[in-house]
């Protein structure tokens, strides 16, 4: 079974949510809530799709294409 997934992550704020999906928009819900929005996914199978919340640190570089890597 494949399918697109629309993803949205409420989380606490100072936690990043990351998807396997990219990310589309981001805000402060209140003083202690966010919100990441990601983009809509490809067709995958259901058992490919990741969601991380966590207190992340991010390094990229840009060369050909982006590279993000999370890391606490």
């Amino acid at each position: 079974m494949k399918a697109e997934f629309n993803i949205t992550v409420q989380h606490p704020r100072g936690t990043t949510a990351i998807s396997n999906a990219v990310t589309a928009n981001f805000r402060n819900l209140s003083d202690e809530w966010s919100e990441t929005n990601f983009e809509i996914t490809p067709k995958m199978s259901t058992y490919l799709l990741a969601i991380a919340v966590s207190d992340f640190e991010q390094k990229y570089r840009r060369c050909n294409s982006r590279i993000e890597v999370f890391f606490q």
